[in-house]
């Protein structure tokens, strides 16, 4: 699949501040483009570290009035929601899960990761019409690879990635990413220890960075969006 990571941070590269707080770093006009990607994408992939912190709803979220901007039928467009959920860790009571009878969704979780005592917890999902997707495993977590082998075997074959910062890097790492959309707001909150866009242990060396290239700036309102390419893509 094609993936677009989509972040947005503050002017210090923040993304939340120290107390995990993260409503709104964007402005309004920012946050409704995010929506129309979504209306676009087959996909969108978030990791439960998001999802236990921000209890979202992974929709699309366009009004009425702005369906003809998105697409010709009546009906927007939902995105299929994939959560990255290695022990199948998520509640019950999530958003997500509350849901997943009105909205396609995806739990991928690791083959070695998931045993019998978390099978009671699987059929659990399944019956709010979960659906498991079982992957192999990497360092402990979802092998991304394998993940991205498996929705592609499903149709599935563009996504927004929206993070968080541990589940960025490990797609990034893997070479997974090909386009970014990097919403910067002109906000500065600290924070040594408040997450950035992506996490993981970085690189050691600056030569080793993952470099872009096709980059455009666009200004909405007090918002910019950086948007650009991998160079190998």
């Amino acid at each position: 699949p094609y993936v677009l990571l989509k972040t947005a941070m503050t002017l210090d590269g923040k993304i939340a501040s120290y107390t995990g707080d993260s409503r709104w770093i964007t402005n309004e006009k920012s946050r409704k483009l995010v929506h129309k990607l979504r209306s676009e994408m087959m996909g969108i992939v978030a990791g439960i570290g998001t999802v236990k912190a921000d209890d979202p709803m992974l929709n699309c979220r366009l009004k009425s009035s702005q369906q003809s901007a998105v697409s010709s039928q009546s009906n927007i467009h939902q995105p299929i929601r994939i959560i990255v959920d290695s022990k199948a860790s998520i509640s019950l009571e999530s958003n997500i899960v509350k849901t997943a009878k009105e909205y396609k969704t995806i739990i991928a979780v690791s083959q070695q990761s998931t045993d019998n005592s978390q099978q009671s917890k699987i059929e659990m999902l399944k019956s709010f019409n979960v659906e498991i997707l079982y992957c192999e495993e990497k360092d402990g977590h979802v092998d991304i690879n394998d993940l991205m082998i498996k929705l592609g075997e499903k149709g599935i074959d563009s996504l927004l990635l929206e993070g968080g910062s541990c589940l960025n890097a490990a797609f990034l790492q893997a070479g997974c990413v090909d386009e970014v959309y990097a919403f910067i707001a002109p906000k500065i909150i600290g924070g040594e220890h408040c997450k950035t866009p992506v996490g993981g242990p970085g690189i050691e060396l600056m030569k080793d960075a993952i470099t872009f290239d096709k980059v455009e700036i666009e200004q909405i309102e007090n918002d910019i969006l950086i948007k650009c390419r991998v160079e190998s893509f």
